[in-house]
């Protein structure tokens, strides 16, 4: 995971911070994006796409208080997930379409 090898090149509040996200909402993350992609390694590399997302913009947090950062957290969690989820849905949509298209324009040649 990505964000975990992350956590390295900030300081130790970020760290600590990033840390009680992740404790307070990985499961809630995990199990949102699982509800919506059907696939436990699609869900938990959701997880990662959004806690990715935090720390590329823990500066929109700092100075907030808990209220508010969990507010904004959520909505960014939410939003990840739908959009990530969307885009694994979308992905794999094209993948099984265009692999049925071109079986089916084969069969019709042979």
């Amino acid at each position: 995971m990505l964000w975990i090898q992350l956590l390295s090149v900030l300081s130790e509040d970020e760290r600590d911070f990033v840390t009680r996200i992740y404790e307070e909402f990985g499961e809630k993350m995990y199990n949102s994006a699982l509800s919506m992609l059907k696939n436990p390694d699609d869900a938990q590399n959701a997880v990662s796409d959004i806690m990715y997302a935090i720390i590329r913009n823990i500066d929109k947090y700092e100075g907030e208080g808990d209220k508010m950062i969990r507010n904004q957290i959520v909505i960014h969690m939410n939003s990840i997930i739908r959009n990530i989820s969307i885009n694994a849905y979308n992905k794999r949509s094209r993948g099984t379409h265009r692999k049925g298209h071109y079986c089916r324009g084969h069969d019709s040649k042979g």
